[in-house]
Parts: structure tokens; sequence; C-alpha cells
């Protein structure tokens, strides 16, 4: 995602929020706030072009969200994007159901003379992003005759995707540590399971 200039009505701004959404598939949620952080616009579509009820948010506000005060701010220029690590975000979980596990990727849109006057955020989905991807693993495996259940894990120990989604961004250090025994000694990476 990349900073963009200009403005846009409300109603312009869900009309692009939407075609996005229903062009790439990994979007569950599009915000756009004002320079207060109120939402003034956010997609009505889902992702397999259903009408999706976010009433809710507009008028809601943002400020005080590291995403959105780190945009307004100045913090991210043109030509970045703030990115936040997987999350189970509420926004999402309210409009879409399930826990949200999503990714926050937010740049600010610039006015004419290059100062923040909006935040376009975008919430981007574990499952089908991530999820798809160690689904094909298994499928790919299982054409070749064999069995795994893959699972990702961050250098702490959180889980990022296993199998059981329950267990996604809970701790477990213990699932580290023999991974890192196993690749150290030459073994397969992913023989264990949380």
């Amino acid at each position: 995602m990349c900073a963009v200039s200009g403005g846009g009505s409300s109603k312009e701004l869900t009309e692009v929020a939407n075609r996005f959404v229903k062009s790439y598939g990994f979007y569950d949620l599009m915000i756009i706030a004002d320079a207060e952080g109120k939402i003034i616009a956010t997609n009505t579509m889902s992702w397999d072009g259903k009408p999706l009820d976010t009433s809710a948010l507009i008028g809601k506000s943002v400020s005080g969200e590291e995403w959105f005060e780190k945009c307004i701010s100045g913090g991210i220029k043109p030509g970045e994007t703030y990115r936040k690590d997987l999350e189970e975000d509420k926004m999402v979980h309210n409009v879409t159901g399930g826990r949200g596990l999503d990714v926050n990727f937010s740049a600010p849109i610039f006015d004419k003379n290059g100062k923040p006057m909006r935040v376009w955020s975008n919430r981007i989905s574990w499952e089908r992003t991530i999820g798809d991807l160690m689904r094909n693993l298994e499928t790919d495996a299982a054409s070749d005759g064999k069995t795994i259940s893959p699972f990702l894990i961050a250098k702490d120990g959180t889980i990022l995707y296993y199998e059981d989604e329950s267990k996604i961004l809970t701790l477990n250090p213990k699932a580290t540590m023999e991974c890192d025994r196993n690749v150290i000694s030459g073994l397969e990476p992913g023989s264990n399971t949380p």
C-alpha cells in the first residue's frame, strides 16, 4: 500500500474501497478516517461481493489508535506504509464475525500541500492469505503421497498459523525451541506440533 493524494466524498471513497476489496479478494475491511480520526467511509461489500454492514463504524473515532496517529502525525511519509503484525482486530470481528485475525496496513492521504488530511487503513485477511498458503502446502504434499500439518510460529514462540485456529496468537516457546534444535541439527523443519 502506498500513500495517496487528494480527497473525495464519502460515497466516492466507499465505491473505491468496494472496488479494491472485490478486485483483490484478501481485504476484510477498509477504513478511511478524517484528520480528527472520525471514520468517514468503509467498504460496504465483502471480498466475495456480498453486502457488508459497516454502518456502525461510520462516525466512530479511531483517534489514539497507533496506526492512525502515526499516519496523521507525519510519521509515515509519502510512499511508506504503516504495518502491524497479526492481531485480533475488533472492528473486523464486529463486521465479519470470527476472531478478526488480520494484518493492518495503513497510509496517510495527503492534501495538495503534502499535509496528511486522512488515513486509509486496510485489514488483510490472515485466513485468505497465510491460511490459504498453508493449506496449499498440505495439498501439494498430499499429491506427492505425504501427509503434513504445517504450522507457523514467530521468533518468540507465538503461534501464527495452526490447523486449530484457537491456538493462533497463543505463546508456545517449547515449539520454537524444538524447531530451532531440529533446524540446527539438520532435521526437517516443522516436525513438531504446538
